[in-house]
């Protein structure tokens, strides 16, 4: 309907012009630089109608999105006040192992809603930055893996050391490298993480990367092995990371024998 109004209207303007071009004998220049206006501004007003219902649109569903989220808190901490209560009073083994699992299934709607929050600060720009102790940090992100890795051992080789950074999305980043460690390694494999000279190193001795597809492995989507699941997104994650942090990235690695990843952190250590 728009789109016929705006054609309505340029023939509209075109008609007048020819009138006026005749009346007051207007040369050719003129006549199609008044035309040009013309299409400019009825352009303007057109496209300023047909986007403000999608930016209207999009704002409510933003303030929808963050009303949820905010309303997901009261069924998370009530669930969660309620374990507490209950395990400080049972004592049958089966149903403290089923209110475990309720603490777990708890545990993973916060960490659903964290991460919503966390992708609406980022799309808005407003994340912070926040000074924490690597050490600490990766001593806790292995522990993150402890029911997934198998047979594979896992070491992290770190001093004390602070840096500052957007925590959550350093988080996913080295969370991302540690699970492709994983996912592509061997079994009774190890994977080693070091920070040494600044750089953060995550090693595995796993299955390797073809030399040809170095470059390919930080697209979005892109798979070394198709046989593995995966989305082929995490890698694609970390590089967006490290290049808004600006922190560079180096990748050796051999067929057969292993991957290392190493980010410098020179820029975000404290």
């Amino acid at each position: 309907m728009q789109t016929l109004t705006f054609l309505f209207l340029v023939l509209f303007s075109y008609i007048c012009l020819e009138i006026l071009r005749e009346v007051f004998h207007f040369n050719e220049i003129v006549f199609f630089v008044g035309n040009i206006i013309l299409i400019a501004v009825l352009g303007y007003y057109l496209a300023k109608a047909v986007a403000k219902p999608l930016f209207d649109s999009q704002a409510a569903m933003e303030k929808y999105i963050k009303n949820t989220l905010h309303e997901l808190n009261i069924p998370i901490a009530t669930i969660d006040a309620n374990v507490k209560l209950l395990s400080n009073t049972l004592k049958d083994e089966k149903n403290l192992k089923r209110l475990q699992r309720i603490s777990s299934s708890s545990a993973n709607l916060q960490d659903l809603y964290n991460e919503l929050e966390y992708l609406l600060r980022k799309e808005n720009g407003c994340i912070e930055t926040e000074e924490f102790e690597l050490k600490e940090f990766l001593d806790q992100t292995v522990k993150k893996f402890d029911d997934v890795k198998k047979e594979i051992s896992i070491t992290a080789n770190c001093p004390v050391q602070y840096i500052k950074c957007d925590k959550r999305g350093f988080a996913k980043a080295v969370e991302n490298l540690i699970s492709n460690a994983i996912k592509f390694n061997k079994k009774d494999g190890f994977i080693r993480i070091e920070f040494k000279d600044d750089k953060l190193c995550i090693e595995d001795s796993g299955i390797g990367i073809e030399n040809q597809n170095l470059f390919s492995i930080f697209e979005r989507y892109y798979r070394e092995d198709s046989n593995v699941f995966g989305h082929g997104i995490g890698l694609n994650i970390v590089k967006e990371f490290c290049d808004n942090n600006k922190i560079e990235i180096k990748i050796t690695s051999k067929k057969d024998e292993g991957t290392k990843i190493c980010l410098d952190l020179k820029k975000i250590n404290t």
